[in-house]
């Protein structure tokens, strides 16, 4: 081996070529990183839960977009992620959450202002995780609002009529027991009867009116720890199966009945009653066509 000036031996510079092996080995690893980078496998977005308010009637731009976004920023829930605001349409704003608890809660406040008439727009749940959680969040303040309903003005102002009409009866039952000729006993028999069968008429609403929040009530609170075991009565609504909650035919049932006792249709009095005779009609249908079956 030729030595250096200085008498060490003389290595050449690593000038030559790697070693096939380890050539190959760097180009692989170089290669693989970009088809990496090139080819990575998008990462899925998190999953998203989205509470919607939809317009009603045949006015499909009212409210107007600004209102809609006064009402999502007043409410004391997490504010949504992702908001869109449609000045027109079905739908009026679509609230995006990451977080099913925050969708969830803002769901129920969004219910909670519309049951105090501060908004026209229905709130709508379609994920089924979504409505699953909300449901009893939901239900909880349907069923408060059903019983702030049992003592409502309007029931006071009902029940008002029906202590005038029991304060003209008396009056009246005092006339008659006064000296009055022939005629005037018998047109004063005629207003007694017929103060009496007004009276029957509003007392009846109330009981009905009454009755069929009872019912909603209970429907709501059935398998809660404040489920009515005690309160019966005749299911006039159907919601007493289970099954997913129709909140917003809750809602509308509620409304109807708050404008029948206002209005005040007779037959609305007996509602319960022809309900009974009709399932109690059926129920004889069914044993005979059962009697029919087993001959």
């Amino acid at each position: 081996m030729r030595r250096s000036n200085d008498g060490r031996p003389f290595r050449p510079p690593d000038w030559g070529p790697l070693p096939p092996h380890r050539y190959h080995h760097q180009h692989y690893l170089a290669n693989q990183h970009q088809y990496q980078q090139r080819y990575r496998p998008a990462q899925p977005s998190p999953r998203q839960f989205a509470v919607i308010l939809l317009r009603g009637g045949p006015n499909l731009s009212t409210p107007p977009a600004t209102e809609v976004e006064a009402l999502v920023a007043g409410l004391p829930s997490p504010p949504p992620d992702n908001l869109s605001v449609y000045s027109s349409g079905r739908q009026a704003a679509r609230l995006l959450f990451r977080s099913l608890p925050a969708a969830s809660a803002a769901a129920r406040e969004l219910w909670s202002v519309r049951l105090e008439g501060l908004h026209l727009l229905t709130p709508d749940v379609s994920d089924p995780a979504l409505a699953s959680h909300a449901a009893p969040l939901i239900a909880s303040l349907f069923a408060a609002h059903a019983s702030r309903l049992l003592d409502s003005d309007l029931v006071s102002l009902t029940a008002a009529r029906s202590s005038e009409l029991a304060a003209s009866i008396q009056t009246v039952k005092r006339r008659l027991t006064a000296y009055n000729r022939i005629r005037d006993f018998e047109q004063l028999q005629v207003q007694k009867r017929t103060l009496e069968a007004e009276k029957d008429l509003v007392d009846a609403k109330i009981a009905e009116y009454k009755a069929a929040m009872r019912s909603i009530r209970r429907a709501l609170l059935r398998g809660t720890e404040d489920d009515e075991e005690g309160e019966e009565g005749l299911e006039v609504f159907g919601i007493g199966g289970g099954g997913e909650m129709d909140f917003a035919r809750l809602h509308r049932i509620m409304l109807r009945e708050c404008r029948r006792l206002k209005e005040g249709l007779p037959i609305y009095a007996y509602r319960r009653n022809i309900l009974d005779h009709i399932f109690a009609n059926q129920s004889v249908i069914d044993g005979l066509y059962a009697y029919g079956q087993n001959i």
